[in-house]
């Protein structure tokens, strides 16, 4: 694989690349937009109501909505919101609530209500981030894959069998908005333009203040433009330190102090059994990376060969160990299965490296072997189903019943009782009914 992965070609010119990515967003989204199921998430909830304190109020906490808290108790007691002085703010990081804003400006143009919309409109929100990944993972396996039609698959793969699909695309989660910066910044590396740096810069910056753990991305990131590219590195910066600027400041004006980082999280929630939660993550029942999405599994070989040949693909390789840092900075997490999430939603943010390892792969293996290959397509298939269940059929009350998960962690190693098999049988009980002759109709 060649290190940049911007090819200027008769065979696939940059306006035939882009009208093919475009056409898998698009089919995406139109596959993503099936889905109905509105998923309402807690962690979530700032990011939805954010648009409407800015555009009612002007400003960026949630004091107007102290008095009319649920329950009877103040917004600041519910956890996903804090009080800073005399101001109640997001836990969490405000980049999806301010993504969130065009959607409720476009709404109120047509004349939606957004107050009464508001869970449709972040839903809205969060598909649109996810299908723009979608559009840049085609961009980029279009630069990288030998055949047009790998590049088209394992983008498909990526959309439809992974975690962008049943958790970045569902609910206005910090993840959709991650893939989107993600996957933009992976882009703008592979191109060799100057402005590409920029672009990378300004899209790593935001990755950050989206999500800290993709940090690790942004640090591996400069750590390879200084040894490889060091023209670009100021350019890189430059675009990064855009997104600083802002993350400081909120921190500065919002949490007190520009050591907040813009959120809650606390460096006490760290410590947890590395190799133990490590293992959780990867290969748990009930949220492991290689049981929700078992086609990942085929990415390993070429992980192994990147990992081992720095020099051979660098900027590949420096991903790589991003994605991998995201990983043990999760394990290393107490909370390391993610409250009530379906699978291995905390380490979604590993995908796309995951995805354009496996599509690599699949071209320098698995197309050698009917078995490999075969392996592949029952993985894959796999793969595609628990994704469409969380999607579809999430939440259900696996995470609640028999022990609340955040109380019994340990039922992520449950075997007998799981969470896919769960969601499994809410699907066919749901095609038995719609199989039943309605009450009102003569079945003879």
């Amino acid at each position: 694989m060649p290190e940049a992965c911007d090819p200027e070609s008769p065979v696939m010119t940059r306006s035939l690349r882009f009208a093919i990515a475009l056409a898998i967003c698009l089919i995406t989204l139109l596959g993503y937009s099936v889905d109905t199921n509105h998923v309402r998430v807690g962690d979530t909830f700032p990011a939805r109501l954010l648009p409407l304190t800015i555009m009612g109020e002007g400003d960026l906490d949630f004091n107007e909505y102290v008095a009319a808290a649920p329950e009877g108790r103040g917004l600041a007691e519910f956890y996903m919101f804090n009080r800073v002085g005399d101001r109640v703010i997001s836990y969490y990081s405000i980049v999806p609530g301010l993504i969130n804003l065009p959607t409720h400006y476009a709404a109120r143009l047509i004349g939606v209500d957004n107050f009464a919309e508001y869970q449709l409109l972040g839903r809205i929100t969060a598909t649109l981030c996810t299908a723009g990944s979608v559009f840049f993972m085609a961009w980029i396996l279009l630069g990288l894959c030998r055949q047009t039609s790998t590049a088209i698959v394992f983008t498909l793969v990526y959309a439809f069998a992974t975690s962008a699909w049943s958790v970045a695309a569902t609910a206005l989660w910090q993840h959709g908005p991650s893939l989107l910066f993600l996957c933009a910044a992976f882009a703008g590396l592979c191109s060799r333009h100057r402005l590409g740096a920029l672009f990378a810069g300004l899209m790593l910056g935001m990755a950050v203040w989206n999500r800290l753990p993709n940090g690790g991305y942004a640090l591996m990131t400069g750590l390879y433009l200084a040894r490889y590219r060091p023209k670009d590195l100021l350019v890189f910066l430059a675009g990064a330190s855009v997104p600083a600027l802002g993350l400081f400041s909120y921190s500065h004006s919002h949490w007190g102090t520009v050591t907040a980082l813009g959120e809650g999280h606390q460096v006490a929630l760290m410590g947890g059994p590395l190799l133990k939660n490590l293992a959780g993550l990867l290969i748990s029942p009930n949220r492991g990376l290689f049981v929700y999405s078992p086609v990942l599994l085929f990415s390993l070989p070429m992980l192994y060969r990147v990992l081992a040949r720095p020099g051979r693909q660098p900027l590949l390789f420096a991903w790589s160990l991003g994605a991998l840092a995201i990983l043990f900075a999760h394990a290393y997490w107490t909370i390391w299965w993610g409250g009530h999430s379906f699978g291995y939603r905390l380490i979604t943010e590993t995908v796309p490296v995951f995805i354009i390892l496996l599509a690599l792969s699949y071209e320098r293996w698995i197309t050698k072997s009917r078995l490999a290959l075969a392996g592949f397509a029952v993985l894959a298939s796999a793969s595609f189903y628990v994704h469409f269940l969380g999607a579809v059929h999430y939440p259900g009350n696996w995470n609640n019943s028999p022990r609340d998960i955040d109380d019994a962690p340990e039922r992520a190693w449950d075997f007998r009782d799981t969470q896919i098999g769960r969601l499994g049988d809410k699907l066919f009980e749901a095609t038995d009914e719609a199989g039943q002759p309605h009450p009102d109709t003569d079945p003879n």
